[in-house]
């Protein structure tokens, strides 16, 4: 039972090297651009993850999924959890050391969270933890929670983040109030595992809850699992959003994405009404969906994208590059995902030649551009300058900003480092990417790092 009320790398070795760099130019667009590209796209991660913890909290047997980095490293640790408990009843003992229990989690925030509630109702002792990034991203929320119902976890360096300590157990459950204002995560997690709880959980929110839309998600996968219903084969509407804004650039072609369904409950199918204003036109078509160029563009864009954060990078380079004004509201949680992609925003489309103006909630800089809103934290384009140079772009170990980035080397030359950080979410993105510009790995040709992926892959 489940209620709400509201009171207010992969763990394969990357086969390539961290200092790699790709060259994107401009100067190579492609005949094919002017007829229809088919866009392959990945499996929504934010289901199949949903679906990944309800199969091991129901005693399916999880296989590991190669999809991408997240779903690799959340399905890696449910079936080795399941290999750990198998083999403790054969020998007919249910203690587990740290030693044997420890998993490293990488980068991913998302196992980070839903392994935090699943292994607090998992008999046995486990120690989450991961990169270092992955430790500075707030889990107390969620920990605070889920010590309400009775779960043993502990934090063995600095309280409020991983590395954890959970000794799983059966947990009490009944009203619990939740901090969801960080990441609407929190609240999925304890919705997973609502039903494994004596008594279930209802859940009363302290103040504003972040991203609505994924939580009205887990309810809905959750209500479609339990009706033996499963969103096998849907494709990624969140990858989709980095080809919407390299269509809103472009202004010509069509691209088609097999598998994608504008009947969906993913909450970056907003994205279909919001390049709409940026010239994007969506059509619904028997295989999937197909984009095209209408060329009508607003003057002004002004959002709020609390519902959809992860769109936020690609909404802004595209409107920046357009020359369309904006105002988005809702990024408080951008400081917190992968990287602070506030700040990865604001610098590396200043390489690029774009302003972009942070304000946090109290502090106005731009009264002219920041009319809409200022209750909450804003960005807003501004004036573009000339660079002589061509950009290096970091990426700051976040797979939104190298795709992010990449939608401006289809108007200007740019390099970007550590292109394989795409793995976490969208391992074919580059391959896609090629069929538009030409990309260089170092000083060697594209084909260097698509093998580099294919081999990676295997």
């Amino acid at each position: 039972m489940i209620r709400h009320e509201t009171r207010d790398t992969r763990c394969k070795e990357s086969a390539v090297s961290s200092q790699l760099s790709i060259v994107v130019g401009h100067n190579s667009q492609l005949s094919t651009l002017n007829s229809q590209l088919s866009i392959r796209l990945p499996l929504s991660k934010s289901v199949m993850a949903r679906e990944l913890v309800l199969d091991a909290l129901n005693g399916r047997e999880v296989e590991i999924e190669e999809e991408n980095d997240d779903l690799y490293v959340l399905s890696r640790a449910l079936h080795n959890a399941q290999c750990i408990m198998h083999n403790a009843q054969l020998l007919n003992n249910s203690q587990f050391s740290i030693f044997n229990s420890q998993i490293d989690l990488h980068h991913s925030g998302t196992a980070l969270r839903f392994l935090t509630a699943y292994f607090a109702v998992t008999e046995g002792e486990w120690v989450l933890t991961g990169s270092e990034r992955l430790c500075e991203r707030p889990i107390k929320p969620l920990v605070d929670a889920l010590r309400e119902m009775g779960a043993d976890i502990e934090y063995i360096d600095k309280d409020g983040f991983a590395p954890l300590k959970i000794e799983g157990r059966k947990l009490k459950g009944g009203r619990v109030r939740l901090d969801a204002s960080l990441s609407s995560q929190f609240a999925s997690a304890l919705m997973l595992i609502a039903d494994s709880v004596e008594g279930g959980i209802e859940i009363e929110y302290d103040g504003d809850v972040a991203s609505q839309s994924y939580i009205s998600l887990t309810q809905n996968v959750i209500e479609r699992y339990k009706r033996g219903v499963r969103y096998s084969g849907e494709k990624d509407w969140s990858s989709a959003t980095v080809w919407y804004a390299a269509m809103a650039v472009l202004r010509k072609g069509r691209f088609l994405f097999e598998g994608l369904s504008l009947d969906s409950y993913q909450p970056d199918r907003a994205i279909v009404e919001v390049f709409e204003k940026l010239g994007v036109r969506t059509m619904e078509v028997e295989n999937g969906v197909e984009i095209e160029w209408c060329g009508d563009v607003v003057e002004k864009l002004v959002l709020d994208c609390r519902n959809m954060p992860d769109a936020v990078m690609y909404i802004a380079v595209a409107a920046c590059l357009l020359g369309v004004e904006f105002e988005i509201s809702g990024v408080e949680t951008l400081r917190v995902k992968e990287s602070d992609r506030i700040e990865a925003l604001i610098n590396e489309m200043g390489k690029c030649g774009y302003e972009i103006i942070h304000n946090s909630q109290f502090t106005i800089h731009n009264l002219q551009s920041l009319k809409f809103n200022v209750q909450r934290p804003i960005l807003s384009s501004g004036s573009n300058f000339q660079s002589n140079s061509v950009p290096r772009i970091e990426t700051y170990n976040d797979h939104r900003v190298a795709m992010a980035m990449a939608v401006v080397g289809l108007l200007m030359d740019i390099e970007i480092e550590n292109p394989e950080v795409v793995y976490k979410s969208y391992p074919g993105f580059w391959e896609e990417y090629k069929k538009m510009r030409n990309v260089e790995l170092g000083m060697r040709n594209y084909d260097c790092i698509y093998k580099i992926i294919n081999k990676r892959s295997e």
